[in-house]
């Protein structure tokens, strides 16, 4: 091989090893399942395009097998060029003992039949160097009891839910670039903020790296998220968060195992809690932060990662009356985190971190073991921060965790159960407000689903829980029971 030649792939294994090093440390600290999203989104329907597989909830017709039948004709009708169409539908039974204020049902009012039409869009492309995907799914609920308030009610009762997530990507020998961004909106239970909401989230992210040479890395990048919920229920009525984070790296190839670098991030975050109550705020409060890390990544074999970063932060406080001292100012920031993987049945992570948002540490842990094909296990802990989607001048710190299993029987049942547990505290940021209370939510839930075919499947569902809160503004809280049954299409 010629001179050129060898130093050509060497620049090519050096810039894989930089860029997978880079996005393993992004995975380690990426978010993991927890209580908030699985209640919210269990009475969704259809494929959830911008989220992983959430525990304790089983979207219509997501599980069953892919279609290798008489359906097959079916589908190759369903696919425009490189867009997959697939229509679903589901019709069944539901009950609940509560309905969505707290209030105990009726026989007039605790149970429905619903029908619920589904359409889910998978498009996926690689164009030379550029990669194009896109996923949306959704759903439409019916319920022909119009007493029967599942979530919300009167105009608040949203039947539509409905996810998107796109991206685009374009790589080189040097470079590699993405850009991307999801959304969802739809109702449910919030555990968080209490009460029945309407909520709309939506992200956009890019990033850029490129390979300086064998040794050296550099990098940008830029983020925005935010959540508009509107309550169902009490004195606000509703709330806008959003937060904005850039930053840009170097990271030096110390060994081949070893990565070093400097990271400079910057961000702002804002609440907006708006109404006519007493609740509401005028004017929007926001935090910001710049930072420095000095991050370490290191493979200490080829199944175990490790990640560790040192640095300091400056947050100040903005619109927030005498802000307390201990949250703002020059601050010490920091990351542990450690990724292992021994076998493509099983994928742990773990992580530790305080950056210049933060007011406590984050932590996260995720693993998820299949010992057989047939059987699958999955737990979650985590502590997670943001600004109070509730309460003015205030955080809200959500702790808890998530288990579930997941059992084949006879090729055609399967059996699930799960549960989990999260405590919401609030704290105050300011030092003219005192902190507000704690709340308690735990949940068990349970599902069957009899699979007729590769496209229908029947499928019941039951779940009970405690510490469900009537508003956002009302410490009451009350226990519900639901379940369903009923028939699942997916082509």
């Amino acid at each position: 091989m010629k001179p050129a030649a060898r130093h050509l792939c060497a620049v090519f294994v050096m810039a894989v090893a930089a860029l997978e090093s880079g996005r393993a440390q992004e995975t380690i600290v990426s978010p993991v399942s927890t209580v908030t999203d699985a209640v919210f989104r269990s009475q969704w329907v259809g494929p959830q395009a911008d989220r992983p597989e959430l525990v304790g909830m089983v979207p219509t017709g997501e599980g069953i097998k892919p279609v290798e039948d008489l359906a097959a004709k079916v589908r190759e009708g369903l696919w425009l060029g490189s867009l997959r169409i697939r229509p679903g539908f589901g019709a069944g039974w539901a009950f609940s003992n509560r309905n969505s204020q707290g209030q105990t049902t009726t026989a007039s009012n605790d149970n429905s039949f619903f029908l619920s039409p589904t359409l889910g869009l998978e498009y996926g492309r690689d164009t030379g160097p550029w990669t194009i995907s896109g996923r949306a799914g959704g759903g439409y609920t019916v319920y022909t009891n119009p007493d029967y308030t599942a979530n919300g009610t009167g105009g608040n009762s949203n039947p539509y839910n409905g996810t998107i997530a796109l991206g685009i990507g374009h790589s080189g020998l040097r470079h590699k670039f993405d850009l991307g961004g999801s959304a969802s909106y739809g109702n449910g239970q919030s555990i968080q903020g209490g009460g029945a909401s309407t909520q709309f989230t939506g992200g956009a992210g890019a990033n850029y790296t490129y390979l300086i040479n064998e040794f050296l890395t550099t990098g940008a990048y830029a983020s925005y998220n935010t959540q508009i919920i509107q309550y169902d229920s009490g004195n606000i009525d509703g709330s806008e968060l959003s937060n904005v984070r850039a930053g840009g790296y170097i990271d030096w190839l110390f060994t081949g195992k070893t990565t070093m670098g400097v990271k400079v991030e910057a961000g702002r975050m804002t609440q907006d809690i708006f109404g006519t109550g007493a609740a509401a705020q005028e004017g929007m409060a926001a935090r910001q932060f710049i930072q420095a890390l000095v991050p370490v990544a290191h493979n200490l074999t080829s199944k175990v990662l490790l990640v560790a970063g040192a640095g300091v932060s400056y947050t100040e406080d903005e619109n927030i009356p005498n802000p307390s001292p201990q949250y703002t100012g020059v601050r010490p920031v920091y990351l542990l985190g450690a990724q292992y993987d021994p076998s493509e049945k099983t994928t742990m992570r773990a992580y530790t971190s305080f950056d210049g948002f933060d007011i406590v540490p984050a932590y996260g842990f995720s693993l998820t073991w299949r010992p057989r094909v047939t059987t699958a296990f999955t737990v979650s802990a985590y502590q997670n921060q943001t600004f109070s989607i509730t309460t003015v001048d205030q955080f809200q710190v959500n702790r808890g965790f998530t288990a579930g299993v997941q059992q084949t029987v006879f090729s055609r049942f399967a059996v699930g159960v799960s549960g989990g547990w999260q405590q919401t505290e609030n704290i105050s940021i300011s030092e003219d407000q005192p902190d507000g209370g704690d709340y308690d939510y735990a949940f068990v839930s349970g599902s069957l689903r009899y699979s007729i075919n590769s496209w229908a499947a029947w499928q019941a569902t039951v779940m009970s829980s405690t510490g469900n809160r009537v508003n956002p503004t009302s410490s009451i809280s009350f226990p519900e029971t639901t379940g369903s049954i009923g028939l699942n299409l997916l082509f």
